[in-house]
This record gives C-alpha cells, structure tokens and sequence, in this order.
C-alpha cells in the first residue's frame, strides 16, 4: 500500500533536514544517531545520513555491487541479497557507540520469499570482540520471526515478518524497566519482553545496515529497505506510530506559523499579534497598520 508521501514532493530536500530546528517533528530528532531515507536520493554504493551527523553508509566490498529497485514503498531503494552478502557499513563514530541504557531501532522492511535460512539484519551494531552483535534488529529466516538482540542475548517477539510486501518494524529497548524490549510493527505494539535488562554493552565497532560484518557470517537481509532510523533513547508509541504514518516527517521543512499574543504596543491600534514564524508583529486596523519585524 503506498503510503502518504510522494518522492517527487519530497526529493532533493536533503538540504532541508540537517538540524531540529528545521523539522516540522523536531522531537522525532531529539538523540538521533543516524538516518537513512533511501529513496530519497540515494544510488549505487553509498547511502547518505540525513541526521546531520555524516554517517554516511558505504556499499561492503564483502558483496557484489548492490543493485537499486525503483519498487520502494516511496520510491527506489537497495535491493539485497543473501547469496551476494551485500550490506552498508557505516563509519567509526562515537555518535553512533551507543553507550547507557536505551536505544531505539526502526525502518521499513520488504522480505522476499524463499529466503532461506540465516539470522537476517536490517540494522546491526559489532560487538568488541568482533564475534557477534551488541545489539541489532532482524528477521530469523527460518520461520521470518520478528527478533532482537541486546547484549548478545536473543529476544523474539511472536511476529512473523510478512514476506513479499513492506511491513514498518520497530524495536525500543530501556534496561532500567520491567518491560524493557517492545517490538512494533505498522505503529502498533505487539510484544512486550523483559528477559534483558542493564545498560548497553559498550562498543566502538561499526553499525551496518542490511548486515552485518563478523567474519564471514554476514547476515544480510533478503529484499529491500527504506527510512532506517537509529536513537539513542526510547521513542514513545505515539513517535513510533506517526512515523508508520507519516515516513517523511523528519524530512519535511518547518512551515512557518502564526500565535496571536495580547500586546500594549505606543502608537499601534487595532489587532496586534506576533507571527512566531517569520519574526514579525502585526498591528491590524487604520491608518496605522503597520508590520514591525523583529530582530
């Protein structure tokens, strides 16, 4: 089903989504690590970080060249495939060594069918050994169960991934409650856990997005995705829920708008008001309306 968000309205404004201050959800960016809305813009080896942190992810040389799908849910996007074992590495960055106790992972996700059997990635943080995941969000193939993994411990949510259409996944973690681990899927709650609890094992290795890169065991995702969003804090169900509804709107500019403010302004009559938008009072009726712009 294609959702509201039209690629034409929107591409080319990566320019436009570089800092809270110009989002018109700017809580959506409040401890936002790194972000990827691959179709906007984005082709061939590289998808670009629209967080403003420029973690920037680039095409592994484990895989053959990634191919691009104009089939997205908004418009073209990576499409992966196990046999290749092609994924994104992200940079070093101590934006994205997640340290404490919450995180939030979230995207949207198209598995294809017959995919095989494997432990599939759509995010994934190394852990310091090299071994294994600190923490990552996926799909086991065997049954394309919804799962994550903190700390190395697998938890699974009753969820299986539908296959062969999108499906928007999410999963928040808070070590410091009783439920800790609460998997999403189209907005919607579906499953509570609290097996893991603590903060995050502490990490300086790479994410990767669509897999992973321990050894050779690379995990990559079988299909497509898109919008695949990291915090380092717990999103609230109703952020989660909106960003089911609306995929662009970390990306959208901020419209300007207007409050009116009761003034008491000399030599001003009528309706005065404050455009908090444009920075500019307003004074109404008469001979003197007039604007004041403030600076």
């Amino acid at each position: 089903m294609q959702k509201s968000g039209d690629l034409l309205g929107y591409k080319g404004r990566l320019g436009f989504a570089r800092n809270p201050g110009e989002s018109l959800n700017s809580h959506l960016w409040r401890n936002l690590v790194a972000a990827y809305a691959m179709s906007l813009g984005n082709t061939g080896q590289r998808i670009r970080d629209i967080s403003g942190r420029g973690n920037h992810g680039t095409a592994s040389t484990t895989g053959a060249n990634i191919p691009w799908v104009i089939e997205g849910e908004f418009g073209p996007v990576p499409d992966l495939t196990m046999a290749d074992q092609q994924h994104f590495k992200l940079p070093l960055s101590s934006s994205l060594d997640i340290t404490g106790s919450t995180v939030t992972m979230a995207g949207w996700v198209f598995q294809d069918a017959n995919a095989g059997d494997g432990w599939a990635r759509v995010c994934a943080k190394e852990d310091n050994a090299g071994t294994s995941d600190v923490m990552c969000m996926g799909s086991r193939q065997t049954t394309q169960n919804f799962f994550a993994r903190i700390n190395g411990d697998d938890i699974f949510s009753s969820l299986n991934i539908p296959l062969d259409t999108w499906t928007h996944l999410a999963v928040t973690y808070d070590g410091a409650v009783s439920s800790t681990t609460l998997f999403y899927s189209d907005g919607i709650l579906v499953d509570t856990d609290g097996s893991v609890t603590g903060n995050i094992d502490a990490s300086t290795k790479i994410w990767n997005i669509g897999g992973r890169e321990t050894g050779n065991d690379v995990r990559t995702w079988p299909g497509r995705l898109d919008h695949i969003y990291i915090w380092d804090r717990v999103l609230f169900s109703h952020e989660i829920r909106q960003l089911y509804n609306d995929p662009f709107a970390i990306v959208r500019p901020k419209p300007k708008k207007t409050f009116f403010i009761p003034l008491v302004l000399s030599g001003l009559s009528g309706a005065k008001f404050f455009n908090i938008g444009s920075g500019v009072f307003h004074s109404s009726t008469g001979s003197k309306a007039r604007n004041i712009r403030i600076k």
